[in-house]
């Protein structure tokens, strides 16, 4: 079996694979209702089911009844094998039967849907041109095998190279695109990569909807739109982009902007870019031209370690304030057990909240710059490398004043200081 059962089922659950069924493909219609797929794979409806039965070309599969050989599903939904036990001459037979076939009863008007093939590479010269859901390509698919139709809801095995569409299917292995705008909606993709570095137009890229475990992105783009993307790793690192939009409550992104280059506003919208301390995004020394906007979103500070700010940024945390984000962050990386790897991740906390206490700054901000400045403070007073004299400034400006932020500290501090040195003075 070349394809992974998740990726399968995760196909079967988009489709009802009875409907592969003869009993159920022979009464189908095109979409004008003119035309029964019957009729068709009956050579115009000149041959009966007996005569289809004797030719071969309709097989009765114990225990599930009657199916054109097209028809045949990879796998049965009880997981029982279907193609993905066939011989070579199984597949070549397939082949002449569809030749024999289309040589007699022609090709179908663009306005016909084929659905519940299930087809290898010598099979697609047939389906040219012609649109394809519900099915199953054995040996991966290009945009030019079936000359740019549109295909939905497939299963494509190994590889789907330059579809600007690609709806509702599953890829089992590497999706590639170059150059053109892409949408892909409500698909599972094993790896997609995009490319546009000689388009001067600069494409587009929109996800929604999807899971994706890996994407790799370089070059040049215009727009970034992803809405309800699961991706275990997301690389858009040395990409520049006109504008990017990141959304949606399902989504779940690590994502690698690292040295990127965004043009104009950046936002990010009810998503997770971090699992934790250890498994978090980068978008360190990357570029926001314009405003950064992060509105109910799990996101580690550390991440935004040395980028570099031309605009504001708004940063709201999902479900817990500003402090509470960065005590949680900052007791995480302690624990860690590598000093080391613990020491880079607090060294890039601090970093991260003097570079928005500054952007804060140069905003007017002043309510935000304080609580930066605060947290800057206390991740560096964290540090096993921090001077002991710098350790108890900190420690002195956080018990009597709370950084600033407290206007009767500094009062019951001169008190306290009054009543301890008081009787020395008299």
């Amino acid at each position: 079996m070349t394809s992974g059962h998740g990726a399968y089922d995760k196909w079967l659950a988009k489709i009802n694979l009875d409907e592969a069924n003869w009993s159920h493909r022979a009464k189908c219609l095109s979409k004008n209702g003119q035309i029964e797929e019957g009729w068709f794979w009956r050579f115009r409806g000149m041959l009966s089911d007996s005569e289809l039965i004797e030719k071969s070309f309709l097989q009765n599969i114990e225990g599930k009844g009657l199916y054109h050989i097209v028809h045949i599903p990879w796998i049965f939904p009880d997981g029982t094998a279907g193609k993905s036990d066939w011989s070579q001459d199984e597949w070549d037979f397939l082949n002449e039967a569809l030749s024999e076939t289309f040589n007699y009863s022609g090709g179908f008007s663009s306005e016909y849907e084929f659905k519940y093939l299930c087809i290898d590479r010598p099979s697609l010269s047939h389906f040219q041109s012609k649109n394809i859901s519900h099915s199953y390509f054995k040996d991966g698919l290009t945009s030019h095998d079936l000359n740019n139709s549109q295909v939905s809801k497939c299963f494509i095995n190994n590889y789907a190279t330059g579809f600007k569409f690609i709806l509702d299917c599953v890829v089992d292995g590497d999706a590639k695109v170059e150059d053109a705008d892409v949408r892909i909606d409500e698909c599972y993709i094993r790896n997609f990569v995009f490319s546009g570095h000689k388009d001067a137009r600069r494409p587009l890229l929109e996800i929604s909807e999807s899971e994706i475990t890996t994407i790799y992105i370089s070059g040049k783009f215009s727009d970034l739109f992803i809405d309800d993307l699961i991706c275990e790793s997301f690389d858009i690192s040395n990409s520049s982009f006109k504008h990017g939009t990141f959304t949606g409550e399902k989504s779940s992104i690590i994502l690698n902007a690292e040295n990127c280059y965004f043009e104009n506003r950046v936002i990010f919208t009810d998503i997770s870019l971090g699992i934790d301390i250890t498994r978090n995004s980068s978008f360190r020394h990357a570029v926001f031209a314009d405003k950064l906007i992060f509105d109910n979103v799990e996101v580690f500070f550390s991440c935004l370690s040395d980028i570099q700010l031309g605009g504001p940024i708004d940063l709201d945390l999902r479900d817990r304030s500003l402090e509470a984000g960065f005590a949680r962050e900052l007791s995480q990386l302690q624990s860690l057990k590598e000093p080391a790897y613990s020491e880079s991740l607090r060294n890039s906390l601090e970093r991260a909240c003097q570079i928005i206490c500054e952007r804060n700054r140069q905003d007017g901000r002043k309510d935000l710059e304080k609580r930066f400045r605060r947290m800057e403070l206390m991740a560096r007073t964290a540090s096993e490398h921090t001077e002991p004299s710098t350790k108890f400034i900190n420690w002195f400006y956080r018990e009597f004043s709370d950084f600033g932020f407290s206007w009767w500290r500094p009062l019951l501090g001169l008190v306290l200081s009054w009543f301890f040195l008081e009787p020395s003075i008299c």
